[in-house]
């Protein structure tokens, strides 16, 4: 039986590269980071060396804002959980409706297969006031 495999888009981030730390050492589960060319590595420096040996840790290159690099990010993982921590949280872009969080929603709703355990971890894109 293959691990649970976990997509954590905004892995570069400091909440997805604390919640990569404590999945590696609290699960059994193969880590997928998606990341964008530009980002900053400073926040998971520590893992690089499990990246390059391929060590339940693995970087996906991809934009949140590009289909097909989400498509493909999808397909390459087959996640068995999402966790979103890279939602564009400012106030014009959620107006516009151009937040990030349409094509990923889009992409997991199309490949959604039996099994699929989902789990939507976004608190920067609630509205204000929610709880």
């Amino acid at each position: 039986m293959t691990a649970p495999r976990a997509l954590i888009a905004g892995i570069t981030g400091m909440v997805g590269s604390r919640l990569t730390d404590f999945l590696l050492a609290n699960t059994d589960w193969d880590i997928y980071g998606m990341c964008r060319w530009r980002s900053p590595l400073d926040n998971v420096e520590h893992l690089l060396d499990s990246v390059n040996k391929k060590d339940r840790i693995y970087f996906i290159d991809g934009d949140l804002c590009d289909y097909i690099s989400l498509q493909n990010a999808v397909d390459e993982c087959s996640p068995d959980y999402v966790f979103h921590l890279a939602a564009q949280s400012y106030p014009k872009t959620k107006i516009s409706g151009t937040d990030n969080n349409h094509l990923l929603l889009s992409v997991l709703e199309k490949k959604r297969a039996p099994g699929f355990r989902g789990l939507w971890a976004n608190a920067f894109s609630l509205p204000r006031g929610a709880t």
